[in-house]
């Protein structure tokens, strides 16, 4: 093999998982934007956990033909207070994580990459990186308890955004009246190797949100993969991003929005139009 063959096959191999969903981190590519535009026109209150500089809140704003609707943000590291509060028009930022426990923990601050802050200690990281964390005291609570303050300003449905450098399933398992309770949630969340770090997998993840009456989906550049069993490999290293809905889903039955497509080897697919 020579070095074109090589570099040829590597890019083949990259382009497979990228378009299978896995390690591609820009939302604008990966399909998470996407689906934010989408939905954005079905749901009344928007709640992005781990907001970071909220990229998220700006496509969102883009997109929401609902005036009234609701953007609540959730968002431990003090620094990026400041930039949040000035991007919401109705809602509330509130300086804290959510996780499955309320009190006060280390929250690991990482100046030259502010996006893998998180309440983990990250020793995935190489030590150069590690080298430079800050520990701050921050508030943790449970999104539960914002239960009574969500239902006050919903209609419709509820768009739930987490990505907390993994710890994403304590914040589902904090999150199990909000997810029993309403009748209409659309779920994103991200799955990366941060996840190996507390031992939380995949499979427990499922397995909860699927006795909450949620299908899940695999996000991908194209559009939404059904799920429809857990295996093994998706607990593996490769970052990716999950979609759960609970209640009318609107990608199903809005053939404008998406068009549901059978493939070979493949579960149901819903293009993104």
């Amino acid at each position: 093999m020579d070095i074109e063959e090589f570099i040829s096959a590597r890019n083949k191999e990259k382009e497979w998982a990228r378009m299978n969903g896995f390690n591609e981190g820009d939302p604008n590519k990966n399909g998470e934007f996407a689906l934010v535009k989408i939905l954005s026109e079905f749901s009344d209150v928007f709640i992005d956990i781990g907001s970071n500089n909220g990229i998220f809140i700006d496509e969102w704003n883009k997109h929401a033909k609902n005036e009234k609707s609701n953007i609540f943000v959730f968002e431990p590291n003090p620094y990026l207070q400041e930039i949040l509060h000035k991007k919401i028009v109705r809602g509330k930022v509130f300086q804290i994580a959510l996780s499955s426990q309320k009190g006060i923990s280390d929250f690991n601050l990482y100046d030259s990459d502010n996006t893998t802050s998180s309440l983990l200690d990250r020793d995935d990281m190489m030590p150069h990186f590690t080298a430079n964390v800050r520990k701050i005291k921050i508030e943790t609570d449970l999104l539960d308890n914002y239960l009574k303050l969500i239902e006050s300003n919903l209609d419709r449905a509820i768009f739930i955004k987490i990505d907390v450098e993994g710890l994403e399933l304590e914040v589902i398992k904090g999150s199990a009246q909000v997810l029993s309770h309403l009748p209409n949630i659309f779920l994103m969340f991200e799955y990366s190797k941060a996840w190996h770090i507390g031992n939380y997998s995949l499979k427990e993840t499922f397995h909860i949100l699927d006795k909450l009456n949620f299908k899940i989906f695999r996000i991908t550049p194209l559009g939404i993969e059904e799920l429809r069993f857990y295996s093994p490999e998706m607990d593996g290293p490769d970052y990716c991003n999950y979609f759960a809905v609970k209640g009318e889903n609107p990608l199903q039955n809005n053939t404008q929005k998406l068009l549901p497509s059978i493939t070979h080897n493949f579960n149901k697919l819903y293009l993104f139009s």
